[in-house]
């Protein structure tokens, strides 16, 4: 399961207590669990951004960076803070649409950029069956959007 964890959260001094408290309260390891971060989180001390998500991961949390490129930069802090999974924003892959070649160039290069670093990706915003096809043929790991599911209320997500 996957969470997000707001800027505001993020700042909290007892962050880390209150995670680790609630994974001792129902004896479940961190392990199934995703933090979600954006962009946003940078503009904090880097720090306590760095201590946090050291310590985020020490509990067994895999950390996602959501909504890559959607922002501010964070090519150059990719290399410092301690992530699992990186999610390319859907602007990445409307990018393609509105201009083949150079979106192409970009997604491509980030691509080998997030994989060089041993991160996992997730493709937001898949809505056809061509951009499947590219994401696949590219070695994305994961895709989500429209074209996959639509959003599901939670009876119909524990159907699954």
């Amino acid at each position: 399961m996957s969470f997000n964890i707001s800027v505001v959260t993020f700042k909290r001094a007892d962050l880390i207590l209150v995670l680790k408290n609630l994974l001792d309260k129902h004896d479940i390891s961190g392990k199934y669990f995703e933090v979600e971060i954006t962009e946003s989180v940078f503009i904090t001390d880097i720090q306590d951004l760095i201590s946090k998500m050291t310590a985020l991961s020490n509990l067994g949390f895999l950390i996602s960076l959501d909504d890559f490129t959607a922002g501010h930069s964070t090519a150059g802090i990719l290399p410092l803070i301690p992530l699992h999974i990186v999610k390319f924003d859907k602007s990445l892959l409307d990018s393609i649409e509105l201009n083949r070649d150079r979106g192409t160039i970009v997604y491509k290069n980030l691509i080998s950029l997030i994989k060089e670093l041993n991160l996992k990706i997730v493709a937001e915003g898949v809505e056809t069956l061509e951009q499947l096809q590219f994401l696949k043929e590219q070695g994305v790991d994961y895709a989500q959007g429209y074209y996959i599911s639509k959003p599901v209320n939670i009876e119909e997500a524990t159907l699954f």
